[in-house]
């Protein structure tokens, strides 16, 4: 569990090291896609141990970023609990409660490769 409030910190160091948060950035996001040989039960409580870490650290409610199926399997406790931002490549929201959906890939002008197509349901920073 200490590695979890490390993962906060470094993460929370990154975004200080690029001249911190802003009032009107969005909140930062843990992408948890892999259990790294963890129970759903022992990454669960990682989870909630760095959520709550960078949550104290941003003074923000941080995101937890995954799919469908990997929250439903490995951290279902945290659904509802937390906000998530739920990549579900699909054309209609996924059956979970979320703030933000990633829905698929597009490309726009000026960026040479595509990049994460998005909707944001909650309230914008700032």
């Amino acid at each position: 569990i200490a590695h979890a409030k490390d993962h906060a910190r470094f993460l929370w160091d990154l975004i200080e090291a690029q001249g911190g948060a802003h009032a009107d950035d969005f909140p930062p996001a843990l992408d948890i896609e892999v259990a790294n040989g963890l129970t759903p039960t022992q990454l669960t409580q990682w989870a909630e141990t760095a959520w709550d870490e960078l949550r104290i650290l941003s003074g923000t409610q941080p995101r937890v970023y995954s799919d469908v199926w990997f929250l439903e399997t490995y951290l279902k406790p945290l659904i509802g609990q937390v906000p998530l931002w739920v990549a579900a490549i699909q054309p209609q929201a996924p059956a979970l409660p979320h703030v933000e959906w990633q829905w698929g890939w597009t490309r726009l002008p000026g960026i040479q490769t595509k990049v994460d197509a998005d909707w944001y349901t909650g309230p914008l920073p700032g």
